[in-house]
């Protein structure tokens, strides 16, 4: 006896994440669909979303266009949940070698501006207010003549390049 079943909605299920506004489930492929009007596929979380937003729902800034009629590779939910936790405490935690309990605080993040002498580039350094860890670096551009000098007087922040203080897996 078959029955319709309630699809399950947690974050982290193993169904495609599919918005009807823009596709509509591929006849024999679970994790396609075929596009029913043109928009943008998130390349981080797989949401699809109008073309005319910048940011996907998640607030993502990476999208592919695709067109009517297009065939979509769908992620599904459980792929992408680690991109929607917030990360609450600093990868820079200590170990206590008694009792192996580890040791963090509070990440705070603060946008700081760096110059990388060597590449003589220019970039906001993501790093955490308490320690100093580093995240991640945005809005590279080549540096003025100005930035490179005062960075060599110390008027200015180098990047961080010391792999133990920036954030990594692995």
């Amino acid at each position: 006896m078959s029955y319709p079943r309630q699809q399950s909605i947690t974050p982290y299920d193993d169904n495609p994440i599919r918005n009807l506004e823009f596709v509509k489930p591929h006849p024999t492929q679970r994790y396609q669909s075929i596009s029913i009007a043109k928009g943008k596929f998130c390349l981080l979380c797989g949401m699809q979303y109008s073309v005319s937003d910048t940011l996907c729902p998640l607030g993502h800034p990476n999208g592919r266009v695709f067109e009517a009629n297009e065939l979509v590779t769908h992620t599904t939910a459980s792929a992408t949940a680690h991109l929607r936790r917030k990360v609450e405490m600093c990868w820079n935690e200590t170990e206590d070698p008694i009792s192996h309990d580890h040791q963090s605080h509070p990440l705070e993040m603060v946008k700081v501006p760096v110059v990388n002498l060597a590449y003589e580039e220019w970039h906001n350094e993501h790093r955490c207010k308490t320690c100093g860890m580093a995240y991640s670096w945005t809005d590279g551009r080549r540096a003025t003549p100005a930035e490179i000098e005062a960075a060599k007087q110390g008027k200015m922040e180098l990047k961080t390049t010391d792999k133990a203080k920036i954030a990594r897996v692995g």
